[in-house]
This record gives C-alpha cells, sequence and structure tokens, in this order.
C-alpha cells in the first residue's frame, strides 16, 4: 500500500484505473473509509442521422458476460480536447464523421465511488469516415430508430444519472 498523503493509500495501479482508500472525517467527527476509483475522463457521443437513427453499438463485456448496447464513448488521450476525443472516438468505433457538435455538458456515472467524469456531445450532420477500432475492439453497430431508442434508454429531464451510456440488449 502507497501512502499519498496523511488519508489517502494507493491500493491498486492499473492500465485503466487505480483504486485509492481515503479517511474521511465525517460531519459527526467519525472517521469512515471510502475507496475510490480513479480513472480518466471521456466522451460519449449521442449521433443521430438524417433519417433519426441514433447510432449505437453492441459490444461483449467479460463484466456482464454478454453484449452490451451502448452509445460511443470512450477516453482522452493525454490533455486532448474534449471535442477533438469525441470526434475521434466517433470515427474509430463507427466510420462515422460530423458535420456539427454540441456540448451537452457533464455527468458523473458512478460518484459514490468514482472520480469519472463524462462529457457528452450530440453528432449530428453523419457521413462515412473510416473505422480505426483498437485491436481489441469488436463492435456491431447499429442505426436505432430515435422513438425505439427512447422507449429502450429513457432519460429522466436533465438527470446527471442518466443511463445515456445505453442499456442492456436483452
Amino acid at each position: 500500500m502507497k501512502r499519498m498523503n496523511p488519508t489517502m493509500y494507493l491500493i491498486y495501479e492499473g492500465k485503466k484505473i487505480n483504486v485509492d482508500v481515503l479517511k474521511v472525517k465525517m460531519p459527526n467527527n467519525k472517521e469512515a473509509i471510502r475507496e475510490i476509483v480513479d480513472r480518466k475522463n471521456g466522451v460519449v457521443i449521442l449521433a443521430i442521422d438524417d433519417e433519426n437513427n441514433v447510432i449505437v453499438e453492441e459490444q461483449y463485456r467479460n463484466t456482464f458476460k454478454r453484449g452490451i448496447v451502448g452509445l460511443p464513448a470512450g477516453k482522452r488521450d493525454g490533455a486532448e480536447d474534449l471535442l477533438d476525443t469525441a470526434k475521434r472516438e466517433l470515427e474509430e468505433e463507427t466510420g462515422y464523421k460530423a458535420e456539427s457538435w454540441v456540448s451537452l455538458g457533464e455527468f458523473y456515472p458512478a460518484p459514490a465511488y468514482s472520480n469519472e467524469i463524462v462529457y457528452p456531445f450530440l453528432a449530428t450532420g453523419l457521413y462515412l469516415g473510416n473505422i480505426k477500432r483498437d485491436p481489441d475492439e469488436f463492435l456491431n453497430i447499429i442505426r436505432m430508430p430515435i422513438k425505439e431508442f427512447e422507449i429502450k434508454y429513457p432519460c429522466q429531464g436533465n438527470s446527471y444519472s442518466c443511463n445515456i451510456w445505453g442499456g442492456n440488449s436483452r
């Protein structure tokens, strides 16, 4: 266990995540332990084509032992601009580029135990570019009608906890 400061210890250092244990003082002056997943920030792209289809991808996830349907997403490369990250990820994963991009703010997918922030973007005016997937990425690209997407993956209001990643493919 590597001590990072008087109240934080690094207990796991990996390629994609680190895990820290943090001692915190609660409002009642008692001490509590928190485990925090330290993860790079990323982007998620809501890409809508001219026929009102949402571009989603199905990818096998070992954590769930099945395919999961979600929106194109990915992590920043170093200090890469967030919009550049979104553009790169959309083309790498789906083969699409977009004429118009709108930032949709930020959300926190797991604030109870992770410091990750995800920055969603809306991409429209889609046209084909080149698929440049990572060697370990195997995706099925699906053009899902927006009405079907809204039913399968509802988001209530402006909630930052909505499942913009998508849902499951059951």
